[in-house]
């Protein structure tokens, strides 16, 4: 499916490996919006995968497919977390415009999670050989104003 017919709400409902297309977005917003619903995908095979098999480590590979594809080769993510309800998924995120220059820009995204409580995201992008590239995704924590969390 090619990026644009899943920025515009197509998927499928099958739960085997995601495919992530060659092309992204010229927007970085939009790039952020294919990245949540790639990552609920993702969530949704991983949890899949896991009701099968507690010790499957496909999930991961995959994980790391998708963190390669919207970040580049040489980001180190941290451990994939995954679960029931995934913390992004395009019904309940926000995603706001990009503000930045000189190659480097931020992308707010609002999450809200399965008890109606809104987390506030910060997508990091970086353009490297004419192409945006996730840098980070950072958890705004509400209790230490300013401080930014590595989420990826």
């Amino acid at each position: 499916m090619s990026w644009i017919g899943r920025l515009f709400g197509g998927r499928s409902d099958a739960v085997g490996e995601p495919e992530y297309a060659n092309a992204l977005p010229p927007d970085p917003a939009d790039i952020a919006r294919l990245f949540i619903a790639d990552y609920e995908r993702w969530n949704t095979y991983a949890w899949s995968a896991h009701q099968v098999d507690p010790r499957d480590v496909q999930s991961e590979r995959s994980y790391l497919k998708l963190i390669a594809h919207y970040c580049g080769p040489a980001k180190k993510p941290q451990l994939p977390a995954y679960g029931s309800a995934p913390t992004f998924s395009s019904a309940n995120c926000t995603v706001g415009s990009a503000s930045g220059d000189d190659g480097k820009c931020t992308v707010p995204v609002t999450a809200r999670d399965e008890t109606g409580f809104d987390v506030a995201f910060e997508f990091d992008f970086i353009r490297e050989r004419a192409r945006w590239l996730l840098e980070e995704v950072y958890y705004l924590d509400e209790y230490e104003k300013g401080a930014r969390l590595k989420y990826l």
